[in-house]
């Protein structure tokens, strides 16, 4: 009895044990319930403020069609500007039409008679400003320029380079002399190599690199800083922009060029006189034409043409003197001698100073020059008249001789007597063989320069150089080697150089800061004049047999440039350059329109492929890849348009070189210009997402994500343009954004979440993500407080992966289960916040945004030190 009593006890007590554990189970499940309850009301459910698929009809295909109209009129825009023909010809076949529908009335007669004295007045401006050349008394249709303000005589004296390298000092020019005067052309001439590129920098205040010795008069007095405002360099490659025609450019160059202050009419008036000069009046509404950004090649101006308009936006804002790198390279004999004589018409009309660098030039541009500068190997082997440099060679040097008939023009000739890299000609007679004869050709020079400089007086020089251009026959005088202008004789060391160590001031006081000091010769005149000589050039068809004006009455001593007119300011500069940025963007078939038909299209294959998800557990997780892969659309479109980066690289490069407009200003236009297209693809796109897909419409939401879109399309567009600038080439650019777009990949969360990775440490780039931020930001906008239904319960195909996945979970088989996963009840909800836990996503929507925008000012800010270290790094 005493053993049944015990095991009656047992079963008591273990039927104690299991009540108390039940009322506990109870309890927990009571309070599970109450939690999930509370949970459940502290989000908002998105299924009733969602719209179906019919009401969401009504957002995205209106986006979508206003998408599309979008681009066919900016492609529209760009086809009919760059094809004016084709545009001109549907305007007249319409308005002929209207014409023919109407009967024709006295007035029409009278407009028509007025349109064809238009027309007529048109084709006398294209003919070379006619027009224009009456009203300021001029004959034959020869259009003037007008004199400059202020001639200008350039000195230069002991110029020299030379660059440090592993090897030593390398110079790469050594005590180059000479002098430049109003009315006349300077030719820069030599072998390769010879130092004519660093010669005319340093000349025109470019060069700032290298160890730089002598220095440059202006009038007498060293050039200071403001020489920049009364000088102008031409490049030997145009920076013009091909989507803008002729009278575009030169609005665009007289804005930034012409002194502030400067009236429209004047500035019109300027530009008409101008390309009138230049002979480009028949082309004044004709485009630019060349490559586009992008890639497609756009007819326009002929190689000839887009010289001469290049040389006129350089003479656009009267300058007083012209540097010009090579204007003949690349163009046929033709159009090397009809730009030529152009810029020797402007000179003898306006009193301009040009010097320019020429590469083995045909007669008739020879024949246009009044002196020349011949360097090899950065040495000086000749400065004076053109047409003396032989008898110098052949008298002074016993060269020679030279024969025309067996060697060619003078030039010719004289490029193969110092050319000592190459075997000669045969029959060049005695010529200059090795570099020991050519630092010997160059001293002797030296002596020979510096001596006849110092045999005449100023005043004599000058005197002498009026009577010499009176007595020209061709109305140009010749500059005499023979003058001086009271420069003390120091002969050159034994190796040529002017680097010997020697202290040299100029009379003047000083010397040119920008050229280390003021290297030189003692005792160098205020302002250098030579006595006419030398002989004829032969007769031209552009050189008028009368006297040429003379430009030295015009000259005050000691002049410098300090008083000269300011240029555009910054506010100028940015509106001219948002215009221009706004123009070249339109007229691009690929830019505006080419951008908005790949934002639409992908858009509409991303809904098609997401096509109206549902409010349940599958439909939230393609909601979740649909917003990743939205997220790297953006991150990756750029990519389309690397190109075009690298093409603003290049304008931007060219135009801080010339000093055209301040970094600030471009970058600024830059940007003002693109963010009214970025922003109107982002939006267009995202609401044919929002529409097709399903996400969350509520105002705000789409607010939103449009705006977190923007954000990051800028952000990962700015990445793009701060690699073009910050590497030497289209290619390093790529490699450079494709490893930071490898890290937004690898480091969004989406992929491999950051709890997952077994190499933790390795989670910490994903503070340079901005794909994580972005992400995130998408994931809290759609799915914070937020749930939906679940009454449907699971897809059966996840229901059987799950059974065939983990095949020995034999309650999932059982009946309870299987009804609680695909009937769980009307009362089912899913908390999406749930989501934001799985990924991590903690931290509230602002800070998520807050940290795009400030990786977006941070990307600006550095792709802004770019700017400026490229554009210091240009210095010559």
């Amino acid at each position: 009895m005493s053993s049944i009593n015990q095991i009656e006890a047992a079963d008591k007590a273990l039927a104690a044990q299991a009540a108390t554990a039940a009322a506990q189970a109870a309890a927990a499940a009571a309070k599970a319930a109450a939690t999930a309850q509370r949970a459940v009301a502290a989000v908002a459910p998105l299924g009733p403020a969602m719209l179906d698929a019919r009401q969401r009809v009504a957002l995205w295909v209106p986006s979508l069609v206003f998408g599309i109209l979008y681009a066919l009129f900016f492609l529209g825009l760009a086809l009919t500007t760059l094809n004016p023909k084709a545009w001109s010809d549907v305007k007249a076949a319409v308005l002929g039409r209207k014409r023919r529908l109407r009967r024709p009335s006295a007035d029409d007669e009278c407009g028509a008679a007025e349109g064809c004295g238009g027309r007529a007045k048109t084709a006398a401006l294209a003919n070379g400003g006619a027009g224009h050349a009456a009203a300021n008394g001029a004959s034959g249709g020869e259009v003037r320029l007008t004199q400059i303000h202020r001639p200008v005589v350039l000195t230069w004296e002991g110029l020299g380079c030379a660059y440090n390298s592993p090897a030593g000092l390398v110079p790469v020019l050594q005590d180059v002399c000479g002098e430049a005067r109003p009315g006349e052309m300077v030719a820069l001439m030599g072998p390769s190599g010879s130092g004519k590129s660093t010669l005319l920098d340093m000349l025109a205040a470019r060069k700032t690199l290298g160890r730089l010795t002598g220095s440059v008069l202006v009038n007498g007095k060293p050039r200071g800083p403001g020489f920049r405002h009364i000088s102008s360099y031409v490049p030997q490659d145009d920076n013009l922009t091909p989507q803008m025609n002729v009278v575009e450019t030169c609005q665009l160059y007289s804005a930034l060029t012409l002194p502030a202050g400067t009236s429209p009419a004047a500035a019109a008036a300027r530009m008409d006189e101008v390309l009138a000069a230049m002979g480009m009046g028949h082309a004044r509404d004709r485009l630019v034409g060349g490559v586009l950004p992008g890639g497609l090649l756009l007819r326009g101006l002929s190689g000839g043409e887009r010289k001469r308009l290049w040389v006129a936006v350089g003479i656009l804002a009267t300058p007083s003197v012209v540097f010009l790198d090579e204007p003949t390279t690349g163009l046929d004999s033709a159009a090397a001698v009809a730009v030529v004589n152009l810029l020797h018409r402007t000179v003898v009309d306006s009193g301009l100073t040009i010097i320019s660098s020429i590469h083995q030039p045909c007669s008739a541009v020879w024949a246009a020059y009044d002196e020349v500068s011949l360097l090899a190997r950065g040495r000086l082997l000749y400065f004076g008249p053109c047409a003396e440099m032989g008898s110098w060679f052949e008298g002074g040097l016993g060269l020679g001789p030279w024969n025309p008939a067996k060697h060619g023009i003078l030039s010719d000739w004289a490029l193969d007597l110092v050319s000592i890299e190459f075997t000669k000609p045969e029959g060049m007679g005695r010529s200059i063989e090795g570099p020991e004869e050519l630092r010997a050709a160059a001293r002797a020079f030296s002596r020979h320069y510096r001596a006849k400089r110092l045999a005449a007086p100023p005043a004599a020089a000058a005197n002498g150089a009026r009577k010499g251009k009176a007595a020209a026959p061709n109305g140009r005088a010749r500059a005499g080697g023979d003058a001086s202008d009271g420069a003390a004789p120091h002969d050159a060391d034994s190796d040529g150089s002017a680097g010997s160590g020697r202290a040299v001031r100029s009379a003047a006081g000083g010397g040119d800061p920008e050229l280390g000091g003021g290297r030189g010769w003692d005792e160098i005149s205020k302002a250098a004049k030579y006595e006419a000589g030398g002989g004829e050039d032969e007769e031209t068809d552009w050189a008028a047999a009368q006297p040429a004006p003379d430009w030295t009455a015009g000259i005050k001593e000691g002049a410098d440039e300090s008083d000269s007119l300011q240029r555009a300011s910054w506010m100028t500069q940015f509106r001219t350059l948002v215009w221009r940025e706004l123009l070249s963007m339109m007229r691009n078939p690929v830019d505006v329109a080419g951008r908005m038909l790949c934002f639409v299209l992908l858009a509409c294959f991303m809904g098609l492929v997401f096509w109206n998800l549902d409010l349940g557990a599958d439909g939230t997780r393609n909601r979740v890849n649909a917003l990743f892969l939205h997220t790297m659309f953006l991150l990756l479109m750029p990519f389309v348009y690397l190109s075009m980066y690298a093409n603003d690289r290049r304008v931007c490069v060219a135009d801080f070189s010339a000093r055209l407009y301040s970094v600030s200003a471009y970058y600024a236009a830059k940007q003002a210009a693109v963010l009214p297209f970025v922003s109107a693809n982002v939006i267009i796109s995202n609401l044919v997402v929002i529409g097709m897909v399903g996400l969350n419409t509520q105002p705000s939401a789409v607010f939103v994500l449009c705006a977190v879109s923007i954000v990051f399309y800028l952000l990962a567009q700015q990445v793009q343009s701060f690699a073009s600038i910050v590497t030497p080439n289209q290619e390093a650019a790529f490699i450079l954004t494709i490893a930071y777009t490898s890290i937004n990949l690898l480091m969004s969360n989406f992929i491999m979440r950051f709890r997952d990775m077994a190499q933790h440490w390795v989670s910490g780039l994903r503070w340079l993500s901005a794909a994580n931020y972005a992400f995130s930001a998408l994931l809290a906008n759609q799915f914070r407080g937020t749930a939906v239904s679940c009454r449907q319960g699971l897809n059966p195909e996840l229901v059987g992966f799950l059974e065939s996945l983990m095949p020995n979970a034999r309650l999932l088989r059982t009946s309870a289960v299987q009804s609680m996963l695909l009937r769980p009840g009307d009362d089912c909800v899913l908390n999406l916040n749930a989501v934001l836990d799985y990924f991590g996503t903690t931290r509230p929507l602002w800070v998520y945004s807050l940290a795009l925008v400030c990786y977006l000012l941070g990307v600006h800010a550095l792709t802004f030190w770019g700017l400026l270290r490229l554009a210091r790094k240009e210095r010559r």
